[in-house]
């Protein structure tokens, strides 16, 4: 009894104190829920999910074929239409394996350097166009079907490969941000002014492997000329890749019967073709 009469009485007494701290706690727990509900609704819809890549741009009349791929498996789908220099038109549907995106993108990021020369650039160059290449199964069916109904000699045939990469448009990848006061020469930081938008940053090397580009479709010099010595090669063609360090450019070489600057290597004449 005497013990419920003092707490009786320490309430009276304490009454004013704890209205004030509840005055002051309720607010702030008041935002509290606020803040957590607001963080709940977030992580719902927030850009912390990353979706599967799915199927762009292809017509209508135009169904993806999955009769060479897995079932199981997730397809990306793309469907381009060009011009060759004479103005003939080309269309077509190809398909990549997510699994093999994903795939070429992990090699790239694990890729091991064994120095930080020009032959490292050149190691580089050769890994990533030796993992991808048998990878791109569904492209080489597309070209194979334009070659088979158009019946293209290997010049127009590697003018047809060409002009479908040279259309898709240039968009500029480097290995940091896509931020224009990261960078010194002229070129990049004004490209990054005036092209809002057409940048792929954080990509180790600064280049998108083959799988990557045909995939999102972003590439600049080097990613293009890279992803030719990949389809050409497969195609038995004679192709280098030819890269400046004083120009930050990167064109390809073919032993082709063209007229042309070209480029002489092991008594074999190489025709430079702009791939951008």
């Amino acid at each position: 009894i005497i013990g419920y009469y003092v707490f009786l009485a320490l309430m009276f007494y304490l009454a004013p104190i704890f209205r004030w701290i509840f005055k002051i706690i309720w607010p702030l727990l008041l935002v509290l829920f606020l803040v957590s509900l607001f963080k709940l609704f977030i992580s719902s819809v927030g850009s912390s999910y990353v979706p599967i890549p799915t199927s762009i741009d292809y017509p209508e009349e135009t169904k993806p074929s999955t009769e060479t791929l897995p079932i199981k498996d997730s397809v990306i789908t793309r469907f381009r239409k060009w011009k060759d220099y004479q103005g003939k038109k080309y269309q077509g549907t190809y398909q990549i394996r997510l699994r093999d995106y994903n795939q070429a993108k992990a090699f790239k990021n694990n890729l091991n350097l064994y120095s930080k020369s020009k032959a490292s650039s050149d190691h580089i160059i050769s890994k990533l166009k030796d993992n991808d290449k048998p990878k791109l199964l569904g492209l080489y069916k597309m070209f194979d079907s334009i070659q088979k109904a158009n019946k293209l000699n290997q010049k127009q045939f590697a003018e047809m490969v060409v002009t479908f990469v040279q259309d898709i448009p240039y968009a500029i990848v480097l290995s940091d941000g896509c931020d224009p006061s990261l960078y010194n020469d002229r070129f990049t930081r004004n490209f990054l002014l005036n092209n809002k938008g057409s940048c792929d940053g954080y990509q180790r090397f600064g280049i998108n492997t083959p799988i990557e580009f045909m995939t999102h479709l972003k590439g600049d010099c080097d990613t293009r000329t890279l992803l030719l010595y990949t389809i050409l090669s497969h195609y038995n063609y004679d192709v280098v890749v030819m890269s400046s360090e004083f120009y930050g450019h990167s064109i390809l070489g073919i032993n082709l019967p063209y007229n042309g600057l070209s480029y002489n290597y092991n008594n074999q004449k190489y025709i430079l073709w702009e791939t951008t």
